[in-house]
């Protein structure tokens, strides 16, 4: 089996058609627009869509439900941002996860705390600065789109010139959003038929992994691939989509 055909088994067995629209658009992908924060701390932010809104919700509060009820079935959630090319196959752009408890200790990840009542975490998509939507959104209206490209990778510069028409709020195609509460023993790419499961941590990295030889000029992940993709994409000859002979 290609790596190729490992990736789509994966989406298929995860059911990728349940996902739903990232943004809150317009009938032309326009990005709507919402104000976040009090006082001075008030801000325009790049809308989550409703569907998203609900996603995360349900998914984040299996978890947390898990916590405090003791339970041992879920480990958090895994999350990927995506578009569906002409073929409706699924081309990932981003791959994250938020683990169920902190980096010490046994105490809730407050990523996954109360999400239903607070949006600035909200499972790693929340409009805090620190957090996916709420960074990319104060990069995209405190920056102009020239500097977007000399925007360090650790930003969201990538990702507004990748998902964005030039100097405009409108997707250069619908972004979509899959995310599912990870269950001990879930099904991850290459434990198919096998028994065997990832941790949470260790599916993010086989994710990552995978993806970035199908996708490397795409995908907008930086930790996880190596510290110069770009070189090794060449070094690999992996930038030429239309072979991937070399990986079967």
């Amino acid at each position: 089996m290609s790596k190729a055909e490992v990736w789509e088994q994966w989406v298929d067995i995860h059911e990728f058609d349940n996902s739903v629209p990232l943004f809150e658009t317009n009938s032309d992908l326009v990005v709507q627009t919402e104000r976040f924060g009090t006082g001075s701390h008030e801000r325009d932010v790049l809308k989550r869509s409703g569907e998203v809104e609900q996603l995360v919700i349900d998914e984040a509060e299996k978890v947390e439900s898990d916590f405090h009820e003791r339970g041992r079935r879920y480990e958090g959630v895994i999350y990927v941002m995506y578009w569906i090319d002409s073929n409706a196959d699924v081309t990932p752009l981003y791959i994250g996860k938020s683990g169920k408890f902190e980096s010490n200790g046994y105490k809730l990840n407050p990523n996954l705390k109360s999400v239903r009542d607070r949006k600035s975490r909200f499972a790693r998509w929340g409009y805090g600065t620190a957090f996916h939507l709420g960074e990319l959104s104060q990069i995209y209206f405190n920056s102009s789109w020239e500097s977007y490209g000399s925007v360090t990778n650790t930003s969201k510069g990538r990702w507004i010139r990748t998902l964005f028409e030039p100097k405009s709020r409108r997707l250069n195609q619908e972004v979509y959003l899959w995310m599912k509460a990870w269950e001990v023993g879930g099904v991850g790419p290459y434990t198919p038929g096998t028994g065997a499961s990832p941790f949470l941590e260790e599916l993010e990295l086989q994710l990552i992994a995978l993806t970035w030889e199908l996708f490397p000029e795409i995908l907008l992940n930086t930790d996880g691939l190596p510290y110069n993709p770009e070189a090794f994409a060449h070094l690999r000859g992996l930038s030429d989509q239309s072979d991937l002979s070399d990986f079967e």
